[in-house]
């Protein structure tokens, strides 16, 4: 990846927030803002993300079936994460 743009995402026009990826072919499935989600490719499940009750602090599980996912999936999770307590774009490897 280095310093060279993997993927994007933009907002989609809808009353739920939802994105649309470009440059790679996942989907979110579930709820992102309330991080409970699926990413899946190929209509595969390639990982889970949500948000662990604690007091103090954001804390997140991200499951990933495939170490070669890795990257890609948290590169997803820490652009959700930055888009809903800043309300940023996602832009995802720059």
């Amino acid at each position: 990846m280095g310093d060279t743009m993997v993927c994007y995402a933009k907002r989609k026009f809808s009353f739920k927030p939802k994105y649309e990826f470009f440059g790679i072919d996942v989907q979110i499935e579930g709820s992102f803002f309330a991080f409970n989600y699926k990413v899946v490719r190929d209509g595969v499940v390639i990982a889970s993300v949500y948000k662990a009750v604690t007091f103090m602090r954001d804390s997140y599980v991200v499951d990933v079936f495939d170490a070669a996912n890795i990257p890609l999936v948290l590169a997803i999770a820490v652009m959700f994460d930055h888009v809903h307590h800043r309300g940023n774009s996602g832009i995802i490897g720059q």
